[in-house]
């Protein structure tokens, strides 16, 4: 599968739900506690859904943002606590791809 921009949030519960797992999901958003934006990054194994979260971090060399900086790992067992989770942390607009 190519990578795959998410235009919605319908779109994205969608690709949450059928996440497989040779699948994963990838999200960028502004955190609602500090107004930076985070990589988020979805997979699922054994039923569980695996979420990082990482920093943001300007890399001089390639002129972009990578992932790096602090992060933080997150379990659930279930696609609806995970959407609560994303739109309880995160601001909208979200910019979201799977892969």
């Amino acid at each position: 599968m190519r990578e795959r921009q998410l235009r919605s949030w319908r779109e994205l519960r969608r690709a949450i739900e059928g996440l497989e797992h040779d699948e994963g999901i990838r999200i960028e958003a502004p955190l609602k506690v500090l107004r930076r934006r985070s990589y988020v990054f979805i997979s699922r194994s054994d039923g569980t859904y695996i979420v990082n979260r990482t920093e943001r971090v300007y890399d001089r060399r390639l002129r972009g943002f990578v992932p790096g900086g602090k992060e933080e790992w997150a379990f659930f067992d279930d696609p609806a606590q995970l959407l609560l989770h994303i739109n309880q942390n995160f601001r909208r607009p979200l910019k979201a791809w799977i892969y």
